[in-house]
């Protein structure tokens, strides 16, 4: 079971999971109707980092081979 995820990046929103079902969902702005949708939340994000880190493959255009990213850490 994963039951945090989280980098050295402060920019990184780290996340924390207990047992049972866990669901990650994006804020909507008070106000927002049903056709706006908050992007950028890191839910794309998260999903790409559990498999890079789960041992899937990093291809040549992968962030995770950025130079950005040489001194950074992740933790699952």
């Amino acid at each position: 079971m994963i039951t945090r995820l989280s980098s050295s990046l402060n920019s990184f929103k780290s996340l924390e999971f207990s047992s049972g079902l866990n669901v990650l969902l994006a804020d909507k702005s008070e106000g927002a109707t049903d056709l706006q949708t908050r992007n950028g939340a890191g839910k794309s994000s998260f999903v790409e980092t559990v498999h890079f880190l789960t041992g899937g493959n990093a291809k040549t255009d992968s962030i995770f081979r950025s130079n950005a990213l040489l001194n950074e850490s992740f933790d699952i």
